[in-house]
């Protein structure tokens, strides 16, 4: 079946095993070759690889510029406890118009300036 005229295809982000994922981080670290070298070795895009490096170098603490996996985790958790709260509610109304009539006593008559 072919995509209707116009329309694109969105091809979702391949998923590595984690077994992989630890196996060329690994390599990386330990074998001092440029990480493009071992990405198309192992048929991995490079700058995916590069950045599990990155993400497993923040999580040692050897990049202290970058948050840690623990770190990311608690931001989006606190992020999504922020947005909840500043989310309006269902009770929220928007405020009203001030009209003279609705701060006059019951049964005063309205004066018109003229």
């Amino acid at each position: 079946m072919e995509p209707a005229e116009g329309s694109r295809i969105v091809l979702t982000p391949r998923k590595y095993p984690l077994e992989l994922r630890d196996r060329a981080v690994e390599l990386v670290a330990s074998s001092g070759r440029p990480i493009a070298h071992i990405a198309d070795e192992l048929g991995i895009n490079r700058e995916t690889l590069r950045s599990w490096v990155r993400r497993a170098e923040a999580d040692r603490g050897q990049r202290p510029e970058l948050l840690s996996s623990d770190e990311r985790e608690e931001l989006k958790r606190l992020r999504r406890e922020n947005s909840s709260c500043t989310a309006p509610t269902r009770s929220s109304r928007p405020p009203r118009l001030f009209s003279p009539r609705s701060c006059a006593p019951r049964g005063a008559e309205m004066i018109e300036g003229g």
